[in-house]
């Protein structure tokens, strides 16, 4: 076989073929967790925010459940991105920053016992 005009052989083409996939892992990872932490727990935030700003405490608190869900989630599933900042709308937030603020929001608009 040729790979890039060398003759090499299958073993080796083989070889070069899985350290080429295992160099695009992180890189994918890391896209897979921003995506994530955008459409899921972001997302929930700022509905939540939307709905306080029209008063609609009820659909915020369910939305504000939804970013702790979510952000407890992706903090199991991928627990060396926790602490990592994601850049969104101008505000540099991680999951466990944002999962601290969904959590304090939520406690405000619970009835008190």
């Amino acid at each position: 076989m040729l790979v890039d005009g060398v003759p090499t052989g299958p073993q080796d083409v083989m070889v070069q073929c899985a350290q080429k996939a295992e160099a695009l892992q992180a890189p994918l990872k890391r896209g897979d967790v921003e995506l994530r932490f955008q459409e899921g727990q972001w997302k929930a935030y700022d509905a939540a925010k939307a709905h306080l700003s029209k008063g609609r405490k009820s659909e915020a608190l369910a939305q504000l459940n939804d970013c702790i869900a979510e952000g407890r989630i992706l903090e199991n599933r991928y627990p060396d991105f926790k602490e990592q900042k994601f850049d969104i709308g101008g505000t540099s937030m991680s999951m466990l920053e944002l999962l601290q603020a969904c959590a304090k929001e939520r406690k405000a608009l619970q009835p008190s016992p």
